[in-house]
């Protein structure tokens, strides 16, 4: 079990989200685990994510059909 969680709320940050994965990626934390959660983003923000969970094993990516904000987002 990882030591930390990190839960991401994605919506429509095409323009922003790799740098802020990159970010992520290059921590010196050892064992984190990071959840990204697209809520249903009508730009290219899914597939960018879904690139890099196959890069990185520690990275879950999950997506809702509809969009239905930021609170039920991070409960699910």
């Amino acid at each position: 079990m990882p030591k930390i969680s990190i839960i991401v709320l994605v919506y429509n940050e095409e323009e922003y989200v790799s740098t802020f994965l990159d970010s992520l990626i290059n921590q010196t934390l050892d064992d984190i685990e990071i959840i990204l959660i697209d809520d249903s983003s009508t730009d290219n923000s899914l597939n960018i994510l879904l690139d890099y969970a196959k890069k990185y094993p520690n990275i879950k990516v999950y997506h809702n059909e509809k969009n239905i904000g930021q609170g039920a987002s991070r409960n699910r």
